[in-house]
């Protein structure tokens, strides 16, 4: 299974208008979505995505379990992960660079900041 984008959030409204972004960016990735960090892990294990964008608090592993997951895959350690969350605590943010994320994504209260941010993802993509 492969797709340019993951996504592992338990809130079908963020998953939506993370699309929406990249959509508005006029990126048109492949995507494969996890409602919760047990079926991220599930899917992680056959999928090769080029980015992951990954929120913190689910249900069944968080996003902390699911990040210290992909770091121990070989085939997965180098894919550039984003942990994304409600959470601005620098206990959260470091914990998530320390185990590993490429970056630390606070999500913003604004779609225009979604925008923004998406937008700034181009790279990681083939396709445009």
């Amino acid at each position: 299974m492969t797709a340019a984008v993951f996504i592992a959030d338990d809130n079908s409204g963020d998953i939506d208008l993370i699309q929406l972004a990249f959509e508005e960016n006029g990126m048109d990735p492949d995507y494969i979505i996890a409602s919760n960090g047990l079926q991220a892990i599930e899917l992680l294990k056959t999928a090769s995505p080029a980015l992951i964008l990954l929120d913190i608090k689910m249900p069944g592993a968080d996003g902390f379990e699911v990040l210290s997951f992909l770091r121990s895959q070989p085939r997965l350690h180098d894919v550039h992960v984003i942990v994304m969350s409600s959470s601005t605590a620098t206990m959260d943010r470091e914990r998530a660079l320390k185990l590993g994320a490429s970056q630390y994504w606070p999500k913003p209260a604004r779609f225009d900041d979604s925008v923004h941010f998406i937008g700034t993802l181009r790279r990681f993509f083939l396709r445009t």
